[in-house]
């Protein structure tokens, strides 16, 4: 596998920590949702370390990236975070684990493994952990938060006024409570869809 990477990458992978390796092909999925961008660095993690990283490229009709991972031991679980390059930001979403296996190869280039992050909501293509970090993301005019799964959380709304905050249910269930402070008032359906 070999992944080229034209500029400066976020995370720099320590590989004098373990002397064990697992080869990686990867995909990024978000709450299930195949993302097809090149802006997104993936970086392995053990133990608070980077043990892998790379940038997505297209290849063959996906995007997807190659990873080279260090570790101690099989059955380490490696975790994984990701970085977009166009906002210069860390995005916080929790993703799922894989256990290292030495000398493993995962993945390939017509079937990668699919790394898949949780979010709870989102903002065009902006992917929030939690529902209150999307309305509270919501600035001037309207912004449709859209759920990307059931949702039982409580949620206050602080914003002024201008702002008008639309959600989505997407075939997803709201369950939790909203709390209205400040300025904000209520206008609107009780239902989401």
């Amino acid at each position: 596998f070999c992944s080229m990477v034209f500029g400066q990458n976020h995370w720099t992978t320590n590989s004098h920590l373990y002397q064990n390796t697992m080869s990686m092909q990867v995909g990024l999925t978000i709450s299930g949702e195949e993302i097809a961008a090149d802006n997104f660095e993936i970086a392995a993690f053990y133990d608070g370390n980077v043990v892998g990283n790379g940038m997505f490229e297209k290849i063959k009709d996906s995007y997807q990236t190659s990873l080279f991972v260090y570790g101690p031991e099989n059955g380490a679980l490696i975790q994984f975070k990701l970085y977009d390059h166009n906002s210069n930001m860390e995005i916080s979403l929790p993703s799922e684990k894989i256990e290292f296996v030495i000398d493993g190869n995962i993945g390939t280039i017509s079937a990668p493994r699919k790394i898949n992050f949780f979010a709870a909501a989102k903002i065009d293509n902006v992917y929030f952990a939690t529902l209150q970090e999307a309305v509270n993301a919501c600035g001037s005019g309207t912004s449709t938060i859209t759920l990307l799964d059931d949702c039982g959380e409580d949620v206050t709304i602080k914003q002024e006024e201008g702002v008008n905050v639309i959600i989505d249910g997407d075939g997803f269930a709201y369950s939790g409570t909203f709390t209205i402070h400040g300025k904000a008032r209520y206008e609107g359906e009780e239902t989401l869809t």
